[in-house]
């Protein structure tokens, strides 16, 4: 039998239709929804872990809980504390996409949106978390980096903040990524082909390919679409023969005649 359970990304999913379903979806709505960076996981282990801290003697592992206690528990550009958390989780060594090693109270499907919870170890989490501040004030200077500038997404000409994350984190954009110089990290894989369609007397569509329609080195579109990702943006869909012409960069027919066999109009 398949595994009994819900990842913290399912969960996490789970609570934004929720919150579609209350306020009433549009496809504006839902484009925000799926960009969200929001941490499950965050909102689980954060609170116990800045419990923990309150009182702990050391005060590089009190200024660290401040950071967390100030962050806005998401993986944006912006977000200082992402890089934080994100060091003090791979210190604590998850086993598995439920950090089941890490929890207090493992996934219960009698409350599957509420569980896991608590810390199972709050020392060995305030020695990470020391273990976390130390590494990331060594590399950069400071306890207080946002996470766009740890994490980016390049391709061809274009390098721009990048954001999301994996599970365990629980964040519903997904991103992963790969060691780049300078102690960066670039974006490799995740959210890649996004739509959303919204049907009514006028469909309306919008429509995102993240690194670009062509991968050819030169091409004007080798990551063009890599800005309208970071600012969790998407271009509209082209519906109607009268967008697509407006669109056009080149047209391209087959003329038997011609000594090529194709006649090209830029």
């Amino acid at each position: 039998m398949a595994p009994q359970l819900m990842i913290f990304r399912e969960q996490r999913s789970i609570r934004l239709l929720a919150a579609l379903a209350q306020g009433g979806a549009t496809l504006e709505k839902m484009v925000e929804a799926a960009a969200s960076t929001r941490s499950e996981l965050a909102d689980r282990l954060v609170p116990p872990l800045l419990e923990a801290a309150r009182n702990a003697p050391d005060p590089l592992v009190r200024r660290a809980a401040g950071v967390l206690e100030r962050w806005d528990r998401a993986f944006d550009p912006q977000s200082v504390g992402a890089d934080l958390f994100s060091r003090w989780l791979l210190a604590m060594q998850p086993a598995d996409r439920l950090a089941s090693n890490l929890v207090a109270e493992p996934w219960d499907p009698a409350r599957p949106l509420d569980t896991p919870q608590g810390l199972a170890d709050p020392a060995r989490a305030l020695l990470a978390l020391r273990v976390a501040a130390l590494g990331l004030l060594g590399e950069a200077g400071t306890l207080e980096r946002p996470w766009g500038e740890v994490v980016r997404a390049r391709r061809g000409a274009y390098d721009v903040p990048g954001h999301g994350h994996l599970d365990p984190f629980g964040v519903f954009r997904v991103s992963g990524f790969a060691p780049a110089p300078g102690g960066r990290w670039d974006t490799a894989f995740g959210t890649t082909y996004v739509a959303a369609v919204e049907f009514g007397e006028v469909v309306r569509a919008k429509v995102l390919l993240s690194y670009g329609n062509s991968s050819q080195p030169g091409s004007p579109h080798n990551g063009d679409q890599l800005e309208l990702f970071a600012r969790k943006a998407m271009r509209e869909a082209l519906l109607s023969r009268e967008a697509v012409e407006g669109s056009l960069e080149r047209h391209e027919r087959l003329d038997p005649s011609a000594s090529d066999a194709v006649s090209r109009t830029a």
